[in-house]
């Protein structure tokens, strides 16, 4: 389950980089990853335990929003 989350969250870092996105490091942590292009930052949670048992469910949020400067 946590391979399969961390490589949807893979694809979806692809995609983000795809689109002219870069990594934003200063904003990025052990479960989040951060992009930005512009002003627009986009933002990869992912959520589950460290050890998922088989059956838990476990979540990738992505959250987007606009840099005030």
């Amino acid at each position: 389950v946590l391979s399969d989350m961390v490589e949807i969250g893979n694809q979806i870092s692809k995609y983000l980089v795809s689109q002219g996105f870069d990594v934003e490091s200063s904003l990025t942590s052990e479960t989040i990853s951060s992009y930005k292009k512009e002003n627009l930052i986009v933002m990869i949670r992912l959520r589950g335990s460290n050890e998922p048992a088989a059956g838990e469910t476990c979540y990738i949020d992505v959250i987007s929003g606009l840099e005030k400067k």
